[in-house]
């Protein structure tokens, strides 16, 4: 017990001393600290081994902490540990010497030497430092290797450090020399294990694990690249692994290939060196194929479909050639990116069917696309007579009841489509509703030949025959247009040689697509040139606390009577859920058509048989209706995008929107 008294005074002394003098750095000075080495110890028998010291400073204390430990080999035990004349020439003020052999179940095997000078000290010199006596046991093996190191110790014996102390306080680590009890083991140099050589395209991502690893497995690995590319890695002992990355571009094709350089170094002076290469390849790009119009196609039987097929390749220099195999003919010449192709096919009533054609672009280094695109040719049907939209051969309400489902209720299309537009004003609106309904109670014209502009030959698509059409018509005294609003392609109100070219343009050059021409409705323009006019208005939204619904009436005000009503209002699906529309006391008699699209609302509001009618007047005729969806919503995101008010003879009032959201009341 007066050991570790004397001891940890000599601790807190010069813990006490580095407190009031501080640390000095920057101080090189080159003590050294060895321990003698045994290479030979025998069972049974009794040893010494010297630890020395090396200082060229006078010394005001030193901490010197050591283990002999090896788990393998606890058959040795210390005696006793004496200060050589070095130490006992210059007596310490405070000194301690104390070993642990392993007893009472703790199987660690340490020593602490420790001195202190108060009013004197070390003087400098080269010598032994302190005696160590041990002995072994009948079980000691002396081929076992044993290794006396340093160490420094956890609490309760915290501050013992392998450490000296000069005149000025400040406190040092030495250099340290360790010794041995036994044979010292044969060293290993470590072995690094690394990839084949790495070949990539260009563009591409190198990336692969570099493994160290050494027999001696206390050594600490260092593993060092040379070379391209990143690599990460934390020294360790064996196993150690480092992780290389290299994102590489098209310009390290130039110096391709390249030569990583990689070492593991043991700490020891042993090391190994290898080597990866990296073959960076041009990367060749593969071609690609986009049609104009954009597939599948879909016509009738007897008409002609016609497309351009473009190859492109951001490789320069190379010759791109399409093939195609199925239906129809194809032209094509070999050439650099963009290389292009022209379809052509003239079907006939008997190839009606899905029809699959191929289409390949090669490059020439092997890299090619293919593409199949699907051409659907459906039976050849005649138009039916202007006005019998559902074609059972007859006109009645149920064409109007078609029509409304069609505009307000995703139902089916006309066949063409173009062929619900009974006014002939190329829009296809609840005006044709209310056309037809004129003509079925009586008091309307017959169903005009409908319109689709550039549709010259009248058969419902706008295509190559319409050329041939509109040539024979113009230059050779063919057949006149059924509907010379479809012909009056850039909307001048005449037809001639413009259209013509307006419409090659759009087929063949991409030009801008044909307008809604203005022949056969000057008459009717001149006849009714200031229409009647509308006004819409939002007014203020209200909330129901109950429900949380939204609701938001629409007010009209208008002179004459109103036979339909058709709105599309947009709104913010993500904010807000559309609900069901509710119409107004003025427009109650009316019946209600509605569906919800994406982002928008389309209302319907007509009475087929014109039996019953919106009153001219101010106020509301529909409220819409919302739900929202979180807390958060924008009002202003809900407009009134297209309004189209008819009167009784199917006529467009010229309609004005105020666009003002209003205020929300709750």
């Amino acid at each position: 017990m007066r050991f570790k008294t004397r001891f940890y005074q000599s601790i807190i002394i010069g813990i006490i001393l580095l407190l009031n003098t501080g640390f000095a750095f920057g101080q090189s000075i080159p003590d050294t600290i060895r321990v003698e080495c045994k290479e030979m110890v025998l069972p049974n028998s009794e040893f010494t081994l010297e630890v020395s010291m090396f200082t060229d400073s006078a010394l005001a204390g030193i901490s010197i902490p050591l283990t002999f430990y090896n788990p393998n080999n606890l058959d040795i035990y210390i005696d006793s540990i004496t200060w050589s004349s070095w130490i006992t020439d210059n007596p310490p003020d405070i000194e301690g010497r104390e070993w642990h052999n392993g007893a009472g179940g703790d199987t660690a095997k340490t020593l602490k030497m420790a001195a202190v000078w108060l009013a004197d000290s070390l003087v400098p010199g080269q010598g032994a430092v302190a005696t160590i006596h041990f002995h072994t046991g009948p079980t000691w093996d002396s081929t076992l290797y044993t290794k006396v190191d340093s160490t420094t110790y956890k609490p309760p014996d915290i501050g013992v450090h392998l450490e000296l102390t000069n005149l000025d306080a400040f406190t040092y680590t030495p250099e340290f020399i360790a010794g041995c009890l036994g044979p010292p083991p044969t060293p290993h140099k470590p072995q690094l294990q690394l990839p084949d050589t790495q070949e990539v395209n260009a563009g591409d991502t190198v990336e692969f694990v570099v493994v160290a690893t050494d027999e001696d497995t206390l050594d600490i690995l260092t593993i060092t690249k040379y070379g391209v590319g990143d690599f990460t890695t934390t020294p360790g002992p064996s196993p150690d692994t480092g992780f290389f990355s290299w994102a590489t571009t098209d310009d390290d094709t130039v110096n391709s290939p390249y030569t990583d350089t990689f070492i593991v170094d043991d700490g020891t002076g042993l090391s190994d060196t290898g080597f990866v290469v990296i073959i960076v390849n041009p990367f060749y790009h593969n071609p690609t194929l986009t049609f104009v119009p954009s597939p599948p196609y879909t016509l009738l039987g007897g008409d002609t479909l016609e497309f351009t097929v473009i190859a492109q390749d951001p490789d320069p220099e190379q010759i791109l050639t399409i093939t195609k195999y199925g239906v129809g003919d194809f032209t094509t010449t070999p050439s650099v990116a963009p290389c292009s192709g022209f379809f052509f096919w003239a079907t006939t009533l008997d190839d009606t069917g899905t029809h699959f054609d191929t289409f390949i672009v090669d490059d020439g280094t092997g890299l090619a696309d293919t593409e199949i695109v699907s051409i659907e040719v459906f039976p050849y049907v005649p138009p039916a007579a202007y006005g019998d939209l559902n074609h059972d051969g007859k006109i009645d309400f149920a064409d109007v009841v078609f029509l409304a489902n069609y505009l307000f209720k995703d139902g089916l299309p006309p066949t063409p489509l173009a062929a619900g537009d009974i006014n002939g004003d190329c829009y296809v609106t609840i005006g044709d509703i209310v056309y037809l309904s004129n003509f079925l109670v009586g008091t309307g014209p017959e169903p005009k030949p409908w319109c689709l502009p550039g549709d010259v030959n009248h058969d419902g698509y706008v295509n190559v025959p319409d050329v041939i059409y509109f040539i024979n018509y113009l230059l050779k005294s063919g057949e006149e247009p059924e509907s010379k609003n479809s012909t009056d392609v850039n909307a001048d109100c005449k037809i001639d040689v413009v259209d013509l070219v307006y419409l090659i343009n759009f087929l063949f050059r991409g030009g801008p697509i044909p307008e809604p021409g203005c022949v056969e409705s000057l008459s009717l323009l001149l006849a009714k040139a200031k229409p009647e006019t509308a006004e819409l208005t939002l007014t203020d939204f209200v909330l129901d606390r109950t429900s949380e619904i939204i609701e938001i009436p629409i007010s009209a005000k208008f002179d004459v009577p109103i036979a339909g009503v058709q709105l599309e209002i947009g709104f913010d699906p993500q904010k807000l859920e559309a609900l069901d529309p509710v119409l107004s006391s003025r427009s109650k008699a009316l019946t209600l058509y509605h569906s919800t699209k994406q982002d928008y609302q389309l209302i319907g509001i007509v009475d087929i048989n014109l039996k019953n009618l919106i009153q001219p007047g101010d106020g509301t005729i529909i409220t819409l209706r919302f739900k929202p969806k979180s807390e958060s919503f924008d009002l202003s995101k809900i407009k009134i995008r297209e309004a189209i008010l008819v009167d009784p003879s199917a006529y467009e009032l010229q309609v004005t929107i105020n666009q003002e959201t209003g205020s929300l009341v709750r």
